[in-house]
């Protein structure tokens, strides 16, 4: 197997036909002007798999993140702009809360765990919103699975 590099480049050959092609490509392997591809040991393949699959997990795991944030600004609930992460410890369990039916600001407020009880009024008046039954089906279906 060879690569492509140096072969195939503007005004490096005659212009294009099979057959002229593999006529200048012969002459360039004769000419050791051709570099070998790189094929992949088994174990490479198997940390190139790993790798694509793990970014793939951080990617869906994003997507996930943004379309929670999304319901819950859907239902007017902005705990965002009063929280630095949603998806921290007190976003967590606010979410898990309004899935499992609590509707009251208050309480949803009092969820707040370490530096964000100290925004607990502010909590209050961003969770005042409409979040249904609808969005907590939604949000539960959304979730990663536990």
């Amino acid at each position: 197997m060879a690569g492509q590099r140096g072969a195939g480049e503007e005004g490096a050959g005659p212009t294009q036909t099979d057959k002229i092609d593999a006529v200048w490509l012969a002459k360039l392997a004769e000419r050791s002007m051709v570099s070998p591809s790189l094929v992949p040991t088994e174990p490479m393949r198997q940390v190139r798999d790993l790798a694509r699959a793990r970014f793939d997990l951080v990617e869906d795991r994003a997507r996930v993140k943004q379309r929670i944030e999304k319901l819950l600004e859907d239902a007017l609930i902005k705990i965002s702009s009063v929280l630095t992460d949603i998806h921290g410890v007190s976003g967590r369990a606010m979410i898990e809360a309004l899935i499992a039916g609590q509707r009251s600001p208050t309480m949803l407020a009092d969820l707040a765990k370490g530096r964000a009880r100290v925004r607990r009024a502010a909590l209050q008046e961003a969770l005042e919103g409409r979040f249904t039954d609808h969005h907590a089906r939604l949000a539960d279906a959304a979730r990663p699975a536990r």
